[in-house]
């Protein structure tokens, strides 16, 4: 073997023992990096559940200046500014997380409501929405697409939601209070009236409009006395 051919073989271990030595470190340092940065999350976390929230959002930034892939510190940095009623800065937190491989629906049970305070009802009804075809029984969630919905004004899908969410929790008087204003608002008479009733049968807190609106059915309806 010549001595070039015999160089160039030692020159290529050497590179191969050099990668594989940075390859180590690299590994190393991002492990080190990981747990300074969950340990600083795990501090973050015990403030925000003393509902320090201007700590925990602190805490969560450090988590992330050290390793910015930490997706959990992300999400609940994200509930910390909700909390602080930082609704912008919520929506990027959500985005960063589900960017940084938080699993979806983790995602989108959290961000819809930033989204709704901010106005964005189109992406917060998604979000909702897509909550509800993973789960389609999860009455919490039926009943942030019914109210929604009647926001914007599409008042079927709000009754229809508005009926979802009396299916998980039917001895909620205050549902029924809501599907008769969104019946009252399609004209659908005999469906308000029939709502109205049962809200006030079941003591909703909102009585006196359950009984204007009882009362503007049984007017529609003719029937006066009840109506006085």
């Amino acid at each position: 073997m010549s001595r070039s051919v015999s160089s160039k073989f030692v020159i290529v271990g050497l590179l191969a023992v050099l990668t594989c030595t940075f390859a180590l470190s690299t590994n190393a340092q991002t492990r080190r990096e990981r747990n300074q940065s969950e340990q600083a999350a795990r501090e973050a976390d015990r403030l925000a559940s003393q509902k320090n929230y201007r700590g925990a959002v602190e805490g969560y930034a450090k988590a992330i200046t050290i390793w910015q892939g930490n997706a959990d510190a992300h999400l609940n940095k994200g509930k910390a500014h909700f909390f602080l009623d930082e609704y912008d800065l919520a929506v990027t937190e959500y985005n960063l997380a589900l960017q940084h491989g938080s699993k979806p629906l983790d995602v989108y049970k959290l961000r819809w409501s930033a989204l709704e305070k901010l106005k964005r009802y189109d992406e917060a009804i998604a979000d909702v929405n897509n909550v509800l075809k993973a789960e389609p029984s999860n009455g919490q969630f039926a009943l942030a697409a019914a109210e929604i919905n009647f926001g914007r004004g599409n008042y079927q899908e709000a009754a229809n939601a508005y009926q979802k969410a009396i299916l998980s929790s039917p001895n909620n008087a205050n549902l029924y209070y809501s599907l008769a204003a969104a019946k009252a608002k399609l004209g659908d008479i005999d469906g308000q009236a029939a709502a109205a009733e049962e809200a006030i049968k079941r003591n909703t807190q909102f009585l006196a409009e359950s009984l204007v609106i009882l009362g503007n059915a049984r007017h529609a309806q003719k029937r006066m006395p009840e109506a006085i």
